[in-house]
């Protein structure tokens, strides 16, 4: 993370407008893999903390951004008949990953910066950790393969934003984003199709420029 941090404020020497900028939001997160069910929305909801380091790259309406989250996790899997199957899984998720962010209404100019809101679109790559813990598993079916222990996997990110000023530093930033997970076992569990859990991202926060 140290090295990643480093890399975006040294990226921002290199614009003569280049004016860095923190934010901390408390994010939640829902996984849609095989414990949804068929559902296009899962309960299996975590929530944590995301730190996003952005710096203008060559005009303020284009950042290069790295981010950082953390998420406890809580899963479970209901299915019910005549042979009942229940799975219930606690997982830590530690994520970073870096990219860009781009303020598709903003001109470029530093004046620009002030407007009180500012949407954003931002796109982002990285790595997953996630420690994966069973609580209890009972009849799952034999087409299933459960996780427990340390889960490693790539992601990719696509992230809408606006941001809300709330002085000339400092500002109200409210995302919600999409994550593809390069793994069939973020929710525990992985099927026989292997197909790539998803995860919904909400979070809400405070930017401040550094």
């Amino acid at each position: 993370m140290r090295v990643l941090f480093a890399f975006l404020l040294f990226s921002a020497t290199f614009t003569s407008k280049a004016q860095s900028s923190i934010g901390v939001h408390a994010s939640a997160l829902s996984i849609l893999g095989e414990t949804t069910g068929g559902s296009s929305i899962g309960d299996d909801l975590g929530l944590g903390i995301n730190i996003r380091l952005s710096a203008p790259l060559f005009c303020n309406n284009l950042e290069i951004s790295g981010e950082a989250s953390y998420y406890a996790i809580d899963i479970d899997y209901t299915l019910a008949g005549s042979d009942f199957s229940f799975h219930h899984t606690t997982a830590k998720q530690y994520n970073i990953g870096g990219g860009l962010t781009f303020y598709p209404f903003l001109k470029g100019k530093r004046p620009s910066m002030y407007k009180p809101f500012r949407f954003y679109i931002s796109g982002f790559a990285g790595i997953s950790a996630q420690k994966n813990k069973v609580i209890e598993t009972h009849n799952m079916p034999a087409a299933y393969t459960v996780y427990d222990g340390l889960l490693i996997f790539p992601f990719g990110d696509m992230v809408a934003g606006l941001k809300i000023r709330i002085n000339p530093t400092s500002c109200m930033d409210v995302f919600v984003g999409g994550r593809m997970a390069l793994s069939d076992a973020v929710d525990g569990i992985a099927g026989t199709g292997a197909a790539p859990d998803m995860m919904l991202r909400i979070g809400v926060g405070i930017c401040h420029r550094l």
